[in-house]
């Protein structure tokens, strides 16, 4: 069984909204903060350490660290938390028994737990994430179904990234100038602003 292919099909919905978020970063400071979601903040000092752990787990040097890693983890902390924060308004939740049950059906899928986290590092996802990337899976799956319980699969995707979407708008989501601006239409982040010394 072609594990890529496996993986890529049970987590569609998530490739949906973090495989797209990618931008170049450029330099700078702004008070620490990568991006504030609703209110929540999420610190440059989080996603540089989580950059670090992955390259080092890698075995690649921590100078290494590309711009579009830097905002591929950026954007996959920004949809995790948009995601964690409409899962809980729509009371949808999700136990370790389910993270559990679906971490076993992909390392048996994979040929074993340590092939599957391989294959999860060459989509630059070191072993300490898994766990948060399988309970996001398992909230997408869950909302789709809540949001369009009789649709398909593809249709409840997309209705969970349109809610997504339109959640981000309410709340409000800051990017750092230097990562770029938020884009709550493809729920991407876009180039940075012309002007670097507008506040995030």
């Amino acid at each position: 069984m072609n594990v890529e292919q496996e993986f890529s099909v049970k987590v569609r919905a998530v490739v949906a909204l973090v495989a797209v978020l990618a931008l170049s970063a450029c330099s700078g400071q702004t008070a620490g903060s990568a991006a504030v979601v609703g209110g929540t903040r999420i610190t440059d000092e989080s996603i540089s350490a989580e950059v670090e752990n992955l390259l080092t787990v890698q075995g690649k040097n921590v100078d290494d660290a590309s711009p579009s890693m830097m905002a591929t983890t950026l954007g996959r902390a920004v949809t995790t938390e948009l995601v964690d924060q409409v899962a809980t308004k729509e009371g949808v939740t999700v136990n370790a028994g389910e993270i559990d049950a679906v971490l076993d059906a992909y390392g048996e899928q994979a040929g074993g737990l340590a092939e599957f986290e391989k294959y999860l590092l060459t989509q630059d996802v070191a072993p300490d994430q898994i766990t948060s990337i399988i309970r996001l899976n398992i909230q997408v799956e869950k909302l789709g179904a809540k949001l369009a319980p009789n649709e398909s699969p593809d249709m409840q995707s997309l209705a969970v990234f349109q809610t997504i979407g339109k959640y981000s708008e309410q709340v409000g989501v800051e990017i750092s100038p230097r990562y770029g601006t938020w884009d709550p239409a493809n729920l991407t982040i876009g180039p940075p602003p012309d002007d670097l010394s507008v506040p995030n």
